[in-house]
C-alpha cells in the first residue's frame, strides 16, 4: 500500500515538474516584454501596429537570434541608458535563452545544423529593431 502511495506521488510530481517550467519559462519572456515595453517608452519610439514586421527563424536558430538582438541593442544610440542597459542585460540572463530556446531535431543524426540568419542582416533602426524583438519574444510566449 506505502509503495503504491509512493508511485502515485512520484507519477504526480513527475506530471507537474514540466508545468512549473513551462510557467517559470513564461514568467521570464513576460519579463523580458515588460523591460521592453519600459525602453520602447522611455526612448519615445512610436511603435507602427498597422505595418507588417516579418520575422522567419529557422528551428535551432533561436538562441543565436537571440543573442544577435543583444548584440544589435547595444550598438543603438539612445537616450535613456538605464532602461536600455536593463534590457540588454535582462537579454543576456540564461534563463531567457533558456526560455526561447529550441532543441534541432537534426542533431546528432546526418542532417547538419541549420545555417541561422547573420546578426549584420538585422534592422539597424531602433524602432525597427525593437519591432522584430517584440515579435520574437512574442513568437517565443507562444511557444511555451
Amino acid at each position: 500500500m506505502q509503495l503504491l502511495v509512493l508511485l502515485c506521488c512520484v507519477a504526480a510530481a513527475a506530471r507537474a515538474a514540466p508545468t512549473a517550467s513551462a510557467d517559470s519559462h513564461r514568467r521570464t519572456v513576460q519579463e523580458a516584454q515588460h523591460k521592453l515595453t519600459q525602453f520602447i517608452k522611455a526612448e519615445g519610439l512610436k511603435q507602427d501596429e498597422s505595418s507588417a514586421v516579418s520575422l522567419s527563424i529557422k528551428p535551432g536558430c533561436y538562441k543565436s537570434t537571440l543573442g544577435c538582438f543583444h548584440g544589435n541593442l547595444l550598438n543603438l544610440t539612445v537616450t535613456s541608458t538605464k532602461k536600455h542597459r536593463d534590457l540588454c542585460s535582462y537579454l543576456k540572463k540564461s534563463t531567457l535563452k533558456s526560455a526561447v530556446s529550441d532543441t534541432y531535431e537534426g542533431a546528432g543524426t546526418d542532417n547538419p545544423l541549420p545555417s541561422c540568419r547573420s546578426c549584420d542582416s538585422f534592422p539597424k533602426t531602433a524602432v525597427e529593431l525593437v519591432q522584430q524583438l517584440k515579435m520574437f519574444l512574442q513568437m517565443g510566449m507562444s511557444r511555451l
